[in-house]
């Protein structure tokens, strides 16, 4: 059976590797993805009746494809941030993004939002940082917070063959860390966010509240439940996570597996196929490939579990 899911999945995960070796400009990257697109269109319309014609037009669709994959590693990896601002004190004014590993108080988080130069008022950057507070916090997606402090560059690899904290940070769109300043007092103000985030993040929360209260005698049940449902092992004690990598199931915690298990049983109900078609297993393998990490309550890598979902809904359909 065709599976949509890995031929898109395949050109665009060479795009991003050619892009991490080779320096082409952003605009070469984009004028070869609308042509390689506008071709596939065109080609699209020919190849009625015309099999060298879908060929060609298939070839160029998965160029489109590869210098969308590119695309998306040159525009993370660009950071906004001249290096003139570091290690000078700003001001931050943003929206905590979602992060469901947090817990209730978060010691650091990420943000998006605007820098602005205490120096220099009038100069502004609009940027995603990792804000690490001097004592944790509540927070929750979408809390806008203002914070002064000063702004530092993440530190790069320090050995060979080590890790890179700052290309870490910037395959998440984060070229900066705030280090809030002494004595501040940081008091979210509105909620804002976008209206998916907002709902699973408040499915996530009605999954820890029924855990806790199911378990209210046992705190620490409760606290493994939340590892292995949610992801969030911030609860757990040192204690219990050094028994669990002695014992070499550390993994157990970790978003993986498990939690793909659970997408899987809600697409083996939501996109059971009609006999006579296998459209919707289709559209379920692409939509569950593409479904960003963010928008699951307990979360999952789209590369990684999305070739599971996609051989799940293989073998729905067979």
């Amino acid at each position: 059976m065709p599976r949509p899911a890995l031929r898109t999945l395949v050109p665009y995960m060479l795009g991003v590797f050619i892009a991490g070796f080779l320096p082409i400009p952003l605009f070469w990257i984009w004028l070869a993805a609308l042509i390689c697109l506008c071709g596939a269109i065109g080609f699209s319309y020919l190849s009625k009746g015309d099999p060298r014609a879908s060929k060609i037009g298939w070839v160029l669709l998965l160029g489109a494809l590869c210098a969308c994959g590119m695309f998306r590693l040159k525009v993370v990896l660009t950071s906004p941030i001249t290096p003139d601002i570091y290690d000078h004190q700003v001001h931050f004014s943003g929206e905590m993004t979602y992060q469901p590993e947090r817990g209730e108080r978060w010691e650091a988080g990420y943000a998006n939002g605007t820098l602005r130069l205490i120096e220099t008022p009038d100069r502004t950057v609009d940027a995603k940082l990792l804000i690490r507070f001097r004592e944790p916090i509540p927070l929750r997606y979408g809390d806008r917070i203002e914070v002064q402090g000063v702004l530092r560059r993440p530190n790069e690899q320090r050995n060979p063959g080590g890790f890179d904290y700052r290309s870490y940070l910037a395959r998440r769109g984060v070229f900066g860390i705030l280090y809030p300043n002494r004595g501040q007092e940081i008091v979210p103000t509105d909620r804002s966010g976008f209206p998916p985030l907002r709902w699973t993040e408040a499915v996530r929360r009605r999954v820890e509240a029924v855990i806790d209260n199911a378990y209210h005698e046992n705190r620490t049940h409760a606290q493994v439940l939340k590892a292995m449902f949610l992801g969030l092992r911030n609860e757990l004690s040192p204690d219990i996570l050094e028994a669990f990598r002695n014992s070499g199931s550390i993994h157990i915690l970790a978003v993986s597996g498990l939690h793909v298990g659970l997408i899987a049983t809600v697409c083996f109900f939501a996109f059971t196929p009609a006999p006579e078609s296998h459209r919707s297993v289709d559209n379920c393998r692409c939509g569950s490939l593409c479904l960003p990490r963010r928008f699951s309550p307990v979360g999952f890598s789209g590369v990684a579990d999305g070739g599971h979902l996609s051989d799940f809904a293989d073998y729905r359909a067979g």
